[in-house]
């Protein structure tokens, strides 16, 4: 059994050995996001899809092989 979640929420650091988490860039998404919004306020078409890179951090909650 493995246990991970997103946003690394300052919780998943403190429990003992951590737990694993995705750690996505929150500023660079509502920038994506804020551009978005704004695009199709003016009519513009946008891309169905973005990516985004995230950060794998590995903690104890995960085992490793």
């Amino acid at each position: 059994l493995a246990l991970a979640t997103s946003d690394d929420p300052p919780f998943a650091a403190w429990i003992e050995g951590g737990i694993t988490v995705i750690r996505e860039p929150v500023a660079e998404v509502a920038t994506a996001l804020a551009e978005r919004v704004v695009a199709t306020l003016k009519g513009e078409k946008v891309p169905p899809n973005i990516t985004i890179d995230a950060d794998l951090i590995v903690r104890a909650s995960t085992p490793s092989k």
